[in-house]
């Protein structure tokens, strides 16, 4: 579930980015989705993932992973080149290809499109 934490949507704030067909981004910081800082995988960055889209839908969530240096990463996606780990972890929880390639870039792709046709 969702931790509540300041900087957390809460519910009604996810249904209204849902409602008007935005995205929200899932940081993969510990702050936001782990009760420890630095014992947290990527199980717990899905775990979210599953909590929002529980709340609004998959076709209202993305990867918000922040790889800016600023952010304490979980111990099995310490960079993008450990990305293919999350794929797995969607396919292991037996989501469909469809909600991967939604979560992965299409549901961005759709708000990019909306707001900048050209």
């Amino acid at each position: 579930s969702m931790r509540d934490v300041r900087r957390n949507i809460d519910d009604e704030q996810a249904l209204a980015v849902a409602r008007t067909g935005g995205v929200i981004g899932v940081i993969y910081q510990a702050n936001f989705i782990a009760r420890t800082r630095y014992d947290y995988g990527l199980a717990d960055v899905v775990d979210h993932m599953q909590r929002v889209i529980d709340v609004c839908g998959e076709d209202h969530v993305g990867l918000g992973s922040d790889y800016d240096g600023m952010v304490i990463l979980p111990r099995d996606l310490a960079d993008i080149t450990e990305q293919p780990r999350i794929v797995a972890e969607f396919l292991r929880r037996g989501w469909s290809e469809e909600r991967v390639r939604k979560l992965l870039g299409a549901n961005w792709l759709r708000v990019l499109g909306q707001v900048r046709p050209e």
